[in-house]
């Protein structure tokens, strides 16, 4: 996936603040992206407690593309290496994908067990993954919390078309240092979508009384 980031900006200026209250620099400032110094046309400035840097010549740096949309007045940056980044990612998903959908409940189950966010948001559909991942990327991929956690589950058909369309219980027992947490359910929906299963819902017990965090479509 392409990322793209607009900046409207007044005018022409490519300035970012970069750090609140700086002190006044006592010469001039030096710029570094990935530990390599970049030498811009426009000094990086302090003006009004703030350190101000040419974003093109960062953006550049970090391999993005930036064009300025004079109608609009906006800055629009690119990630040039995104698209190639996620197509290299949905092989890898395709590779390992579930080759039932028992296996991708199980899975997906085992994934929550083990704080595995990379590997939740690999087994879900476009459309839920599109959903969610600004949660996993809070979450810095590793959803929940070290107590409690997930000792142990299972995983039982609720019911099917007997096709392409299955939903499953799964079933997540709770602990922590001192003992048993508790337990509860969660219906996870699994499909057959674009020749491989993909969970589209996930849907927790509201009574449960323990369950893992999870980040839900």
């Amino acid at each position: 996936m392409k990322k793209k980031l607009s900046l409207v900006l007044s005018g022409t200026i490519l300035a970012v603040a970069l750090v609140s209250g700086a002190a006044v620099a006592s010469g001039p400032i030096k710029l570094f992206v990935n530990g390599k110094e970049i030498r811009s046309d426009v000094a990086p400035v302090v003006e009004k407690g703030r350190v101000l840097v040419p974003i093109r010549w960062v953006a550049e740096a970090l391999g993005a593309d930036v064009k300025w949309d004079k109608n609009s007045q906006s800055v629009r940056i690119e990630d040039q290496g995104g698209q190639s980044a996620s197509q290299h990612l949905e092989l890898i998903e395709r590779f390992y994908a579930p080759e039932s959908a028992k296996e991708a409940a199980e899975t997906w189950a085992e994934a929550v067990k083990q704080r595995n966010g990379a590997v939740q948001y690999s087994l879900l559909s476009p459309e839920a993954q599109k959903a969610t991942i600004d949660e996993f990327e809070q979450w810095n991929w590793v959803p929940g919390v070290s107590s409690p956690w997930t000792d142990k589950y299972t995983v039982s058909l609720l019911s099917s078309n007997n096709k392409d369309r299955y939903v499953y219980t799964v079933e997540f027992q709770m602990k922590t240092s001192t003992g048993d947490a508790g337990k509860g359910n969660v219906e996870v929906t699994v499909v057959y979508k674009d020749d491989r299963w993909v969970i589209t819902d996930i849907e927790p017990d509201p009574d449960a009384k323990s369950l893992p965090d999870l980040v839900l479509p």
